[in-house]
């Protein structure tokens, strides 16, 4: 899922709404969590739900891809018959292009592919993947090629409307915390 807003903080609510509904309806040990978050805090609200893994700042780069590593790892094995009846594993990331930045270009080109990687592979093993980006630019059109289902919040440049497929003359304005489902 790719959720995005020029107001990250609407954007991040969102993420957060989502990780708090999910959570709320399946236990623990059937799910886990991991929130990488690129908005000063914004998801912090789910570090302290019993599901989540691990809550990782932006800047965090060696938990970042630790995370990563783990989430890779998972989906190699759900791939074989090892690995049957595991939690579902739901990748949340707050601020995709804070979290790219904090990355040397060579590391967050290769942390872009392997997200897409995840988002590509992971949903029929159990692997979810949700980010949110301010602007349809902040999201690479790798990535974005994997994300079948987006949510646009207002955007501070319509031609970010454009880019996702949406008509200028057919956008109304969109209150707070209202979106359009846009498919691919």
């Amino acid at each position: 899922l790719g959720i995005y807003g020029a107001s990250g903080l609407c954007a991040a609510k969102v993420l957060v709404s989502i990780g708090a509904a999910i959570a709320s309806t399946v236990a623990p040990d059937a799910l886990h969590l991991y929130v990488i978050d690129g908005d000063a805090g914004s998801s912090w609200a789910l570090a302290s739900l019993p599901h989540t893994g691990a809550w990782i700042r932006s800047d965090e780069t060696d938990r970042v891809d630790r995370v990563i590593k783990l989430l890779e790892s998972a989906l190699t094995c759900r791939g074989s018959t090892q690995c049957k009846d595991r939690p579902a594993l739901v990748v949340l990331v707050d601020n995709l292009a804070a979290v790219l930045a904090a990355h040397d270009d060579v590391h967050a080109s290769a942390l872009t592919d392997r997200l897409a990687a995840l988002a590509r592979d992971g949903s029929s093993r159990g692997v979810h993947i949700a980010v949110t980006a301010r602007t349809p630019r902040d999201i690479s059109h790798r990535l974005a090629q994997q994300i079948p289902n987006r949510l646009v919040m207002d955007l501070a440049d319509p031609s970010g409307f454009l880019t996702l497929g949406l008509r200028l003359r057919d956008m109304v304005l969109l209150p707070a915390l209202r979106a359009i489902d846009v498919r691919t």
